[in-house]
């Protein structure tokens, strides 16, 4: 493991949980209660170390979308000395225990105030931003929705105050998925008609 700059854990929380904390609030007052950038983890295909193995397994060349199925997990970008660490390790601020990531992969710095950049660490697998392969070393600025790949590890970047209408869309998907499974309580089979009679 190579020695890199650490620093405490980063917070974070399920979408469903921060859309149900916030389905009473205005747009402001989400970004008034959270006035940071977001980085958000997407559901896909997680590869677990095996047990004793620091080893980083090769990932897919291209990276693929993730599946719409499964729990997205958000953190709250705040920089510890500038800085956000993403990678395997438990020293990195963001730690995703996925195989298919190295140690230290990707460095996220905020240049300035809610302007932030990412660079590849120089990762075994490699990272990509919106599809295009991310050299290693060289700071690239992030954008609203920017789609991060690193090695088959998926998120996405919203600066401040844009991950509430996500939520929002969130909230409305949940109440439609309670409303199509919520039995109808107004509709009534009809009457069996009585079977008539066989003569003899």
């Amino acid at each position: 493991m190579g020695s890199f700059v650490g620093g405490d854990p980063m917070a974070s929380l399920l979408l469903s949980a921060l859309a149900r904390m916030h389905r009473s609030t205005t747009p402001q007052e989400f970004l008034a209660a959270h006035p940071c950038a977001w980085l958000v983890w997407e559901p896909g295909t997680w590869k677990p170390p095996l047990p004793g193995d620091g080893k980083t397994i090769p990932s897919l060349v291209v990276p693929t979308l993730p599946p719409a199925l499964g729990e997205a997990l958000a953190f709250c970008l705040v920089a510890r000395d500038g800085q956000v660490t993403l990678g395997r390790s438990p020293e990195c601020n963001i730690e995703v225990n996925d195989a298919t990531l190295s140690h230290l992969h990707l460095l996220l710095m905020e240049a300035s105030p809610g302007l932030w950049t990412v660079r590849d660490a120089g990762s075994r697998n490699g990272s990509w931003m919106d599809g295009v392969p991310l050299p290693k070393g060289q700071p690239y600025v992030l954008r609203n929705l920017a789609r991060l790949h690193a090695g088959q590890v998926c998120l996405t970047f919203y600066v401040p105050g844009a991950l509430y209408e996500r939520l929002a869309g969130f909230r409305l998907q949940t109440q439609s998925r309670l409303q199509f499974a919520a039995p109808d309580t107004k509709t009534r089979l009809p009457a069996v008609a009585p079977a008539p009679p066989t003569g003899r």
